[in-house]
């Protein structure tokens, strides 16, 4: 299991990447299919109107929802959404992008997602991958940085940071961040909470 989301009818959705499907489970325990045939697959690209059951889920990893309550989905490189009809809208991830965590954005049809290093980017009714939010989910004060040494060898900041951030939404619609750094590898980490508003970037 990679993720679990509850639903507004109070059920639910489970991404299982061992059997490359999106399950509902409600309060009884019974499971139903809400998205992908079982059958692993990677070669559909941008798809409308396929029923949700016929389509072939690859590794499902992230689950959300958007500003009208529909069910998203990512894939190995995939942003899929559940229709009301039960057929399912489909479109490419941002360059291949690793996705982590789907959030609502601004508009009703705008799904925001949170992928490798950070970066947030919003994805419009189409699901098509408009430009990254301005800055990426980490101050520069924790962001990673090679450098050059003497010999000409690169050694990697020691700070680390979490590529998997936390995300919800404060009263205002901004985008809430937790993330968690450490200094070394035999320091603990420490949380770290933030703010983030396309307009400003991140707040402490």
């Amino acid at each position: 299991i990679e993720a679990v989301l509850p639903l507004p009818d109070g059920t639910l959705a489970i991404a299982s990447m061992g059997d490359d499907r999106v399950w509902q489970v409600d309060a009884q325990g019974v499971l139903r299919t809400l998205i992908g045939s079982g059958r692993p697959g990677e070669d559909e690209g941008v798809v409308v109107g396929q029923r949700a059951t016929d389509f072939a889920l690859y590794g499902p990893r992230a689950l959300g929802l958007d500003g009208r309550g529909r069910l998203l989905a990512a894939d190995h490189d995939r942003l899929i959404r559940l229709e009301p009809d039960g057929t399912v809208t489909v479109g490419l991830l941002a360059g291949g992008l690793f996705a982590h965590l789907i959030v609502a954005g601004r508009a009703p049809d705008e799904a925001l997602v949170i992928g490798d290093e950070s970066q947030l980017i919003p994805h419009g009714a189409d699901l098509k991958a408009a430009t990254p939010l301005r800055g990426a989910l980490m101050p520069p004060a924790f962001a990673a940085e090679a450098e050059e040494d003497d010999d000409g060898e690169d050694d990697a900041d020691p700070t680390w940071k979490d590529f998997e951030p936390h995300v919800g939404r404060t009263p205002d619609g901004r985008l809430a961040v937790l993330q968690w750094t450490r200094t070394g590898e035999d320091t603990p980490p420490t949380p770290h909470a933030y703010t983030y508003d396309p307009a400003t970037g991140l707040r402490a």
